[in-house]
């Protein structure tokens, strides 16, 4: 059974553009996530997530399962200050039980603070063209914690094309990856603010596969419809080969 976690927002996780400021929805371009509906192809579960705007900007996203004894249905919720988001909360049950803040540096998130079973803390780090080459997470494991760096390359097109982690504690260096893309807008695009999409690695188009460079192994593919906007209507994912699941996004 697949479970989708709320976690620093590794999912996927983006766009680029100049500022932080939101585009008006009169844009025939303008397409913001309002339903992504997630299957598996091994289970009866269907995953919903709906996603609420407030001033143009994402206020929550209303996270069911279709069947509760695979999951407990959650809210995000998200808090802005001056145009920038400054937390995202998730309520489970009526209550936050989850909270990741947010600290800028002018308009760049060089700083989170990810508050669950455990405290997670990230600095963020970007090259001068505004994406993020180096993010720092602190991570309480035990008595002495433990310390992974992640270094980030990007491509002329805004896309990242590899990705290595390092844990600065034993020295060990892994997950190093080598990402394609489509050429078509990504999904989220219009969903999130700037500087957030920046801060989880945001790309300007969707990738299409994940290599990891050590052994030259395609662990994850994707594969794509798109709208009249060139937009993701319908995206599968493969693990090794193998279809994991089956997305379908509705736009506003």
């Amino acid at each position: 059974m697949k479970k989708i976690y709320f976690a620093a927002f590794a999912f996927a996780i983006m766009s680029c553009s100049s500022d932080d400021s939101s585009e008006t929805v009169n844009d025939p371009e303008f397409y913001r996530v309002k339903k992504l509906v997630t299957t598996y192809p091994d289970s009866d579960q269907v995953f919903t997530e709906t996603f609420t705007y407030e001033n143009g900007l994402l206020a929550s996203i209303d996270h069911d399962y279709s069947n509760d004894g695979q999951g407990q249905d959650y809210k995000s919720i998200f808090t802005y200050q001056n145009g920038k988001m400054m937390k995202r909360e998730r309520e489970l049950n009526g209550e936050v039980d989850y909270h990741w803040d947010l600290t800028y540096t002018g308009d760049q998130i060089t700083h989170s603070v990810d508050a669950a079973i455990q405290t997670v803390n990230t600095d963020y780090d970007y090259d001068t063209a505004g994406f993020l080459k180096n993010e720092v997470r602190a991570f309480p494991i035990g008595n002495s914690g433990s310390i992974i760096h992640y270094v980030y390359y990007y491509n002329i097109l805004g896309n990242l094309f590899i990705s290595a982690s390092q844990n600065t504690t034993t020295g060990v260096i892994t997950n190093d990856k080598e990402y394609e893309y489509d050429d078509k807008n990504f999904i989220y695009k219009n969903t999130y603010t700037n500087a957030f999409l920046k801060a989880i690695k945001g790309t300007e188009n969707n990738k299409i596969s994940e290599t990891n460079i050590a052994t030259g192994t395609v662990v994850k593919s994707y594969e794509y419809e798109y709208n009249s906007g060139n937009y993701p209507s319908k995206v599968l994912t493969f693990n090794n080969g193998t279809l994991h699941s089956t997305q379908t996004i509705q736009y506003e």
